[in-house]
């Protein structure tokens, strides 16, 4: 993982590529802020918990899905369980970026 500007990490290289990340541990953070630099009409990165084998849709507050959308450029996610993140394919390259709150 490249570090972006301090105190951000790269997930996600940009691309145009649909990608699915490896769990990306969160154990040693508070929280997280979440963000992508070029979502595009319904192009979405869905963030997901690894949990056992298995991943699992990360929810908001509200109960609605934790999902990047053009609309919705960036969340913050509570630490704890490693996170997966799964970027649609995009029209411009775009990025995902992880800014840790240490506990």
């Amino acid at each position: 993982m490249a570090v972006a500007y301090p105190n951000q990490i790269q997930v996600i290289v940009p691309t145009t590529n649909a990608v699915t990340t490896n769990p990306f541990p969160t154990d040693q953070y508070d929280t997280v802020v979440v963000s992508a630099d070029a979502l595009a009409g319904g192009e979405t990165i869905n963030i997901q918990a690894l949990v056992g084998a298995t991943t699992v849709q990360v929810l908001k507050l509200d109960g609605t899905n934790a999902t990047l959308t053009a609309s919705l450029l960036g969340l913050i996610i509570k630490g704890g369980l490693p996170l997966v993140f799964v970027k649609s394919s995009t029209a411009s390259a775009c990025g995902l970026y992880m800014s840790p709150t240490l506990k």
